[in-house]
């Protein structure tokens, strides 16, 4: 049976595939070799090929090697001769398993052909080629989803072989990047991560998968086709093709990373762990009146404007690590379920007011129905505005730590020695934002940054990583209380600027691993405490026990 594309395109000819192995072989690195030398410790190297237990990796590896390296294959010719050399100066105890086991349990060419194939394991492992990556890849695709359960049915029919047009490439990367970034799919992928799914690579991947299958291309096929490894094959030199690939990259790592900030913002499937519990049914269609949008926000206001919320907001900050601002989404959209709307179709309806408001200015309309949009729009404003105003409160209160003296700071402010001033109005850029949340994501999941993390109390854990922060600010010449209300604009002010909101993301979820990396630590602290004490304990009862 013909093998298909992708297939063909993991094996290599064998004298081919010899010779790239002969020369990997050569150049492997002296780190490995102990690895190598344990191979000739046991006839089970020499008896069978390797089944992956040599270095854990995929079978398709190891059927790549059954295949480029067939069974009937010589061992006569002199590339295989030269390796059988190199094997045996490397390893003066291999010759001792040959004469051990050839002819007896083995012949000659099997027994090499066992042995290279856990050498080939060790190389894969080691520095991978550009194939081995595409096989390994390709073994890794996650499984296709029932029918039922995909965002795209397949087509009719898949290919499995042949080519695809450059045309055809880029209509699919450029269409397959529209996909990823479209409102669905951070819709569909912020709404499976607040409901408890972590792997959002796999998500997004089974998407494309499914997008790639309903255009009529095998996912195996496809991927192989699209793969760095082939393409700079097929189309060397061509920037068009390399730019759209690279763009399409970055946009999928973006769209995960901005689903996920969303999905911090979405309110909860566990009505246990909403601040608002939902109605019974929820309205998904139709349209609001803005008589229906007006009382909706006045409700809202009176809720913001509640003292015991701030205090609830912070607390609530303390404890999970999430912002200010994706706290107060979330429990706005808590409030529109409680009220029998479905949060996604009732914030959509909200976002409408603005262009609505807009268009009937440009008409100058006078009548009663634009007197009531104005006043409900007015009130959206006035919302956001008191929504803006505690978010920052809140995000001040919450990261003042206790002042520590210049001496005693991990981060020296910049004013010190001669360095610029702090800066104390404006706005911060996005090269300002960008450096602060580059910067503290990177010393925030240091293990320099975890151990002192750990060794604390749970209570002053999240103060010493929040001093940090703020010191931090200053250090990059930005006033403590002012870098603290700015950064709670990010997510409005730069809303549309993907590299802030990226960067902005990556120190939330920097924050929050963090501080989960910490408790695991003082957990298995603990753990190994008690451990130590136990078997203590029960040396002494045994001391005991002698005397």
């Amino acid at each position: 049976q013909r093998r298909s594309s992708a297939e063909d395109m993991q094996a290599q000819a064998p004298d081919a595939f010899l010779a790239e192995l002969a020369e990997r072989f050569a150049k492997l690195p002296e780190k490995p070799l102990e690895h190598l030398y344990s191979l000739s410790a046991t006839d089970d190297s020499f008896l069978t090929l390797d089944a992956g237990e040599t270095t854990q990796t995929f079978p398709a590896i190891q059927a790549r090697f059954a295949a480029s390296w067939p069974e009937e294959h010589p061992l006569n010719g002199p590339v295989a001769i030269s390796m059988v050399t190199m094997a045996r100066k490397r390893d003066k105890a291999l010759q001792k398993r040959v004469d051990r086991l050839v002819p007896k349990k083995v012949t000659e060419r099997a027994f090499w052909r066992h042995y290279f194939s856990r050498v080939h394991a060790i190389l894969v492992a080691v520095e991978p080629s550009a194939l081995d990556k595409l096989v390994c890849h390709l073994d890794s695709l996650p499984r296709p989803r029932p029918l039922e359960d995909r965002r795209f049915p397949p087509a009719a029919t898949l290919r499995t072989e042949g080519e695809i047009t450059r045309e055809e490439l880029l209509d699919f990367v450029i269409g397959c990047t529209k996909m990823v970034t479209s409102e669905e799919s951070l819709r569909l992928v912020a709404t499976a991560i607040a409901d408890g799914i972590t792997d959002v690579t796999t998500i997004m991947m089974a998407f494309q998968l499914e997008f790639m299958e309903s255009k009529g291309l095998d996912r195996q096929f496809g991927v192989a086709l699209m793969s760095p490894y082939v393409l700079h094959t097929r189309f060397p030199g061509d920037e068009q093709i390399f730019k759209v690939l690279n763009s399409f990259m970055q946009n999928c790592q973006q769209a995960s990373q901005v689903a996920q900030q969303s999905a911090m913002q979405r309110a909860s499937s566990d009505p246990k762990a909403r601040k608002f519990q939902p109605a019974a049914s929820l309205q998904r269609e139709g349209e609001l009146t803005d008589a229906r949008l007006l009382d909706l926000i006045e409700s809202t206001e009176s809720i913001v404007a509640d003292p015991e919320l701030k205090p609830e907001l912070m607390n609530t900050m303390r404890t999970t690590g999430h912002g200010a601002d994706s706290i107060l989404i979330r429990w706005q959209r808590e409030y529109l379920e409680s009220v029998g709307l479905e949060q996604d179709f009732a914030v959509g309806q909200l976002r409408k007011l603005p262009m609505r408001a807009q268009k009937a200015a440009a008409a100058k309309s006078t009548d009663a129905e634009a007197s009531e949009l104005g006043r409900t729009f007015a009130a959206l404003r006035k919302m956001a505005n008191m929504l803006e105003q505690l978010g920052a409160a809140a995000t001040i209160e919450v990261s003042r730590p206790t002042p520590r003296e210049i001496a005693l700071r991990r981060f020296k402010p910049s004013d010190i020695e001669g360095g610029p001033p702090l800066q104390t109005t404006g706005i911060l850029s996005r090269e300002q934002v960008i450096a602060f949340c580059d910067g503290c994501s990177k010393f925030l999941l240091e293990d320099d940054s975890l151990e002192i993390l750990s060794s604390v109390d749970e209570n002053t854990m999240g103060a010493l990583s929040v001093s940090w922060q703020r010191e931090y600010l200053e250090h990059l010449a930005i006033e403590q209380d002012f870098g603290c209300r700015q950064l709670s604009l990010v997510p409005e002010r730069y809303k549309s600027d993907r590299g802030v909101l990226t960067s902005f993301a990556n120190f939330q979820k920097a924050c929050v691993t963090s501080m989960k990396t910490c408790q695991l630590r003082r957990q298995e602290k603990a753990a190994a405490r008690i451990a130590e004490m136990e078997e203590k304990g029960e040396m002494g009862e045994k001391a005991v026990v002698v005397d």
